[in-house]
């Protein structure tokens, strides 16, 4: 499966759990994991409590977590080995190594291993125990959704072939998707939450969307073309009220490099309903929400004379990421900075924004 990754953040590391002496790796048998999952798992980062989300996509992990005491979030990105073995890397958001994890699933539900601060003179290991627990949803299945039309295929740009060295002499226009699908435990709900999934893949107006449509479009090119289009769907995070699902889309259109994007979709719990900003946001919101992404903008990037600053393009419903640390802005490449730039997620503390919030118990009081 491709490798996307999607945006990038890690926010400074700042705890105090207690040193601990370099500990042995688990060796249970974990016997065979699906090649694709999700997991909410909590527990224990020396002294403190933990919460991670974690999705494996065959060989590849990618995920986040934050410290109860200190909630901010940190982003993982790494490998899967077939014994059940994990290595992670957290990285702040200028790509810099921030620290290293390292551990295995002892069984289905549980995870142990280190944590190990990359920037330390003498290195600390701190000992990570957390089992899976659910929240409010029961279940996420992952299914892959891949269909080509080889009777369109087209000859690559030596451009393309150097950047995918895995392409053949010729490439075959496709369509490939990796669809979520939730389970709640209320068949109505999950019927809706799906359906404003596939919507969201396929592109389609509210309740239009279809799979096997959207997979057989592929095959209406009238002329030899190479595109591909890839939509690879993640959990972001997930609590008893709230999901929030990543949706990382790639463009290839055969030159270097594909175009690449990535839009949230935040679902209530308790209705299935899509949450909007206007849902979640004071109707006087906007202006005072705008300047504070702007101020963000400013501090990450500095403007030139070839580009300008957009942050008004942000101020909207695909760009929002709900989490127990604070409201998500992603930074849309295309739209704010020059592509070398890459794609990044800032996090307002929601106590920075608590006065432009409605007070209608859609956020849990915890996260206020």
């Amino acid at each position: 499966m491709k490798n996307l990754l999607f945006f990038a953040l890690t926010i400074g590391l700042v705890f105090t759990s207690c040193r601990q002496p370099k500990p042995n790796p688990p060796t249970t048998d974990t016997g065979a994991f699906p090649s694709a999952f999700y997991k909410k798992l909590i527990g224990t980062l020396g002294n403190d409590a933990i919460t991670l989300d974690l999705n494996r996509l065959d060989g590849q992990v990618i995920g986040s977590y934050y410290l109860d005491a200190t909630p901010r979030l940190r982003k993982l990105q790494g490998t899967w080995a077939a014994d059940g073995g994990v290595k992670l890397e957290e990285r702040d958001e200028e790509g810099n190594l921030v620290a290293r994890i390292a551990g295995r699933f002892t069984s289905s539900t549980a995870f142990e291993g280190f944590r190990r601060d990359a920037a330390a003179t003498r290195p600390a290991d701190y000992m990570i125990h957390v089992e899976e627990t659910k929240g409010g949803v029961a279940a996420i299945k992952y299914t892959h959704h891949h269909k080509e039309n080889c009777a369109r295929r087209k000859q690559p740009s030596s451009e393309h072939q150097d950047y995918n060295e895995s392409n053949s002499d010729t490439l075959c226009p496709y369509i490939d998707i990796l669809l979520v699908e939730v389970q709640t435990g209320k068949a109505a709900m999950d019927a809706k939450i799906n359906q404003a999934i596939v919507d969201a893949v396929c592109g389609a107006d509210p309740g239009k969307g279809s799979l096997k449509e959207y997979l057989g479009s592929i095959d209406e090119l009238t002329e030899d073309s190479f595109i591909g289009y890839q939509r690879h769907c993640t959990i972001a995070h997930s609590s008893d009220n709230l999901l929030c699902i990543a949706m990382a889309s790639t463009v290839d259109d055969g030159q270097a490099y594909p175009q690449q994007s990535v839009q949230f979709l935040n679902f209530d719990l308790k209705t299935g309903r899509a949450i909007k900003l206007d849902d979640l946001m004071l109707p006087q919101a906007g202006d005072t929400l705008l300047t504070m992404v702007a101020a963000n903008l400013q501090k990450t990037y500095q403007p030139s004379d070839g580009w300008a600053l957009m942050p008004e393009a942000l101020i909207q419903d695909a760009n929002f990421q709900l989490h127990r640390t604070g409201l998500g802005i992603l930074y849309e490449v295309k739209e704010n900075a020059p592509a070398m730039a890459g794609m990044a997620l800032f996090t307002l503390p929601y106590a920075s924004v608590k006065h432009l919030i409605k007070e209608d118990g859609l956020l849990p009081p915890n996260w206020r």
